[in-house]
């Protein structure tokens, strides 16, 4: 499990302030989880190193094993440029397998500037984010608040596509 988990409030929005369960906390990395959005939200920032980005990962892959949320909040545009070694990892091994192990669609919001979007997704063909028939979507933004709207609202599309089909 993680860190002593801690409930306080925390600011999805600048005007709606969220109750968060805090998993981890470090200078460059910070994951909580939003029980009345469904959401992991995790933050990076800063410098990271190749190990503390990937043990990183590691604690992400298990909070979302624990509580398998299919919206994710990726904030990264405090984050330093990582190599494309690391980049190549996180793509072709960490989501894949995040995919496979929570088994339906997955709602990645990312958070980064508009310069570095193409560079983060350059390269990739796709296939990393489909596993039998689930998905992982990932969307680009530039605000937090702005992909908070947009998670809420896949998942209400996909709640009620699921409800008029079953």
């Amino acid at each position: 499990m993680f860190m002593n988990e801690v409930i306080y409030e925390a600011g999805i929005s600048s005007q709606q302030q969220q109750a968060a369960v805090e998993l981890y906390s470090a200078a460059y990395l910070k994951i909580e989880y939003c029980a009345s959005y469904k959401t992991l939200l995790v933050n990076w920032s800063g410098k990271t190193s190749s190990k503390e980005l990937r043990n990183g990962y590691n604690l992400i892959r298990e909070a979302l094993m624990d509580y398998k949320p299919q919206k994710w909040l990726l904030d990264i545009h405090k984050r330093h440029p990582i190599s494309k070694e690391d980049q190549q990892w996180v793509f072709k091994e960490v989501f894949p397998e995040i995919l496979r192990r929570i088994d339906r669609d997955l709602f990645v919001a990312v958070v980064l500037p508009v310069t570095q979007f193409h560079a983060l997704v350059g390269g990739l063909n796709g296939d990393e984010f489909i596993h039998d028939n689930s998905f992982l979507i990932l969307q680009h933004f530039l605000y937090q608040e702005e992909a908070q709207r947009w998670l809420n609202q896949m998942h209400d599309f996909k709640l009620a596509a699921s409800t008029r089909v079953g």
